[in-house]
Order: structure tokens, then sequence, then C-alpha cells
């Protein structure tokens, strides 16, 4: 299996419209769209997620190439020395206090595109210390990334969505999922009786931590300025490297 469609079973993300989130040095959003092919203008695009009993299950998928990549960016230029302490400078500030980090490194992904885009921050000024531009940076980015309570705290409550936790190897439970259901009696009698059918697989669905929105009406107008306000810094970093 393809890895990301391998971690969307291990999840059991088995059932239309469920969402998965991986999280390394890059970041993955697939939503589950079922027997329906879902191709996108904006740029998700459509994967075979799996195949079972000549049943054939869709993914639509958005990839982002920086993630836990800014994580070890961070250490490299001393900004962090390791990444247990990230979420604890992250919550050590209420806010950025106006600063926004544009992560480029890769260019700019769906839906905004922009391959030419340049990385950096914005709105830095005399009372801005490292835990605000800490707090910047994870603010965009999305498994060892999503061990930090701070981001997943945050992507509860920017899209108001209670948000699971799982930091096991979601990629090789999925395969061993599949195997298991697929293989017939005379190969493998111990998993077939394990696993009789998707439904079953739930009882296996551990959950490490979870995380439900916070959201008053004041905090998401909040969230609202903020993230249109990140949507205004991008504006400034696009089509940055321009062809002469």
């Amino acid at each position: 299996m393809a890895d990301q469609s391998a971690a969307m079973f291990g999840s059991c993300c088995f059932y239309e419209n469920n969402i998965k989130i991986t999280m390394g040095t890059g970041a993955f959003l697939d939503v589950n769209t079922y027997d329906l092919i879902h191709p996108s203008l904006n740029g998700m695009y459509p994967l075979v997620g799996w195949s079972i009993n000549g049943s054939m299950i869709y993914l639509s998928e958005v990839p982002c190439s920086d993630a836990g990549s800014l994580v070890e960016w961070m250490m490299s230029i001393g900004l962090v020395d390791n990444p247990n302490q990230t979420s604890e400078m992250a919550y050590a500030v209420s806010d950025s206090d106006g600063v926004y980090f544009i992560p480029a490194f890769s260019g700019l992904g769906p839906p905004i595109n922009d391959e030419k885009a340049a990385t950096g921050f914005v709105g830095i000024k005399p009372t801005t210390n490292k835990e605000h531009m800490v707090r910047a940076v994870f603010g965009k980015i999305n498994g060892g990334v999503a061990k930090n309570d701070f981001i997943c705290h945050m992507l509860a409550d920017l899209t108001n969505l209670v948000v699971e936790r799982q930091t096991s190897e979601m990629s090789v439970l999925g395969v061993t999922f599949l195997a298991g259901l697929s293989c017939g009696n005379k190969i493998l009698q111990l998993l077939e009786s394990m696993w009789k059918d998707k439904d079953e697989l739930d009882s296996y669905h551990k959950i490490d931590d979870i995380f439900k929105p916070s959201i008053t009406e004041d905090y998401s107008e909040k969230i609202r300025r903020q993230l249109d306000k990140w949507m205004e810094a991008v504006e400034r970093f696009k089509a940055w490297y321009k062809e002469a």
C-alpha cells in the first residue's frame, strides 16, 4: 500500500468524509471520498485508497512539504534546543504578538499553489521574543510533530472539530489490518478469526489523546482575524523568486 493510504486504513478511517492528517517531515491531509473519485482545480488530488472484496475506496489528498522539517530548521539556527521544548514555548505566550511566519521552503502548496513563494517572518518588533517566533511557526505547520500538544489544540480550535491523536506507526498498522482482512482461512486462520470485517478493527483503534475545541465566540472571531492576517502576509511573500 502507499504510505498515506495505509495510514488512513490504520487509523480506521473507513467511511466517507473521514479525515486523517499525518504530521511528519511533511504533512498530508487525506479525506475518504468512498466510491467517488474527487479531482480538484485547487490542488487536491485523488488517490486509490484500498480495495476489499472488489470494492474500491478512493481518497483525496493535500500535501505540504514543510512541517517537521521546520522544527529541524529551528533547531539548526538555535531558536529551540530540542523538539520537546516547542509546545512549552508556544504556550508560554498568549499569542504571537502580531508575528506571522510563511513556511515556503518548498514553495506554498494547495490551495495557494505558488512554487516561487519565499519563507519568512513578518511583523517582528522590539517586543518580539523567541517564544513569539516559535508560536508563529507552529501557527502554520502540521508523525512526530503530532506529539506537540499546542498544534493539536490549535487544529481542534481552527476546525471546531474533535482531534484524536495517534502517534504509533499507522502505515505499518494499516498494511497489517488489510492483510488480515484479505487473507483466506488457508493462509492465516488466526488473522481471519481476529478480524472478520472493518467494524471489528475499531476495537484496535487506540487513541493516545483527544483534543476538544475550546472556542468561545470571542476566541472564534480572534482566530478568524489571525487567519485573515496570515493570508495577507502570504500575499507579501508570493512570487518572490520571479524569473529575471
